[in-house]
């Protein structure tokens, strides 16, 4: 045979193929992709090959697809009919469980109600061996900061219509501090979220003297090197509440983290000659401390 009638083989079977993968495509109701299938027509032989398989397997539903559904899918479902309260267990048992499918299960149902409870275990559940498990993880925890974000624009619109309302700025500070404590955040973006913490906090002179807001600008302080600001702060803390364990040993918390043992001493001083009627608790607390100074 000449290789023109070789040539001439080889386009008629390409051409059938090439037929044959088009009408499969429009029985399963799937569009071709108008570069896909030039590349089918370019390539003899393996170009149609190649569109069906690819035509195939997206007709497929992967296995447990249900779990990424969109969000009012995933309000919807109804979780009572997979497992029941009984069987329900913990999530950190519920990452050790070999059964993928089962694990799954586990993960869904008791994450729905409140996924910021297990937070903590949706950021390692990330690294699952399970690539379903580690998928759903990760669309949970977008999802999660997708919320902080519109929320704090939200506050940002508030505060913006109303810059004199202290509750608003309380709000708003307290949802940037549990953002940034969250774990949602690393390096650069946890630095950045930190600063803004840090203008909401000056901005909102009228709540300075509130015990819970001199708390979260001391932690953020800390996180941001300022460890000045933060002794300062710390001072006024126990001005506000100076009969308060917490404010004691919120101030030696920070000596600690800075390594400043001259200001724990002088605390220490001041601490012996205030009537601070410690719980156990928090002079176990008190001596955790002075034990990691030294």
């Amino acid at each position: 045979m000449s290789e023109l009638g070789i040539i001439g083989i080889i386009l008629l079977i390409h051409a059938i193929l090439l037929l044959i993968t088009s009408i499969y495509a429009i029985k399963n109701w799937r569009r071709i992709n108008p570069s896909h299938f030039l590349w089918m027509l370019l390539i003899p032989f393996f170009g149609p090959l190649t569109g069906f398989a690819l035509i195939r397997a997206s007709s497929k539903t992967p296995p447990d697809l249900d779990w990424l559904n969109q969000k009012e899918d995933f309000e919807k479902f109804n979780f009572s009919s997979y497992l029941s309260p009984e069987e329900t267990i913990p999530l950190e048992e519920a990452l050790l469980i070999n059964d993928p499918k089962k694990r799954r299960l586990l993960m869904m149902n008791i994450l729905r109600s409140d996924p910021m409870k297990y937070l903590d275990l949706l950021l390692v559940a990330r690294f699952n061996e399970d690539s379903e498990t580690a998928h759903y993880a990760t669309a949970t925890i977008m999802e999660i900061q997708r919320l902080f974000q519109l929320e704090s624009q939200r506050m940002q619109q508030e505060l913006a219509d109303d810059p004199q309302n202290p509750s608003k700025h309380r709000d708003y500070i307290d949802l940037l501090s549990r953002y940034c404590d969250s774990g949602l955040l690393e390096g650069q973006l946890l630095y950045r979220q930190q600063l803004v913490l840090k203008k909401a906090l000056e901005k909102a002179p009228e709540i300075s003297e509130d015990p819970s807001i001199l708390r979260i600008k001391i932690r953020n302080c800390l996180a941001l090197k300022e460890a000045e600001e933060a002794k300062r702060t710390a001072q006024s803390l126990i001005r506000l509440n100076p009969l308060d364990e917490s404010s004691w040993l919120e101030a030696i918390r920070v000596c600690v983290e800075i390594h400043d043992q001259d200001g724990m001493q002088q605390l220490l001083m001041r601490l012996k000659q205030t009537p601070v009627d410690f719980t156990a608790a928090g002079r176990q607390h008190l001596l955790f401390y002075v034990e990691n100074l030294e």
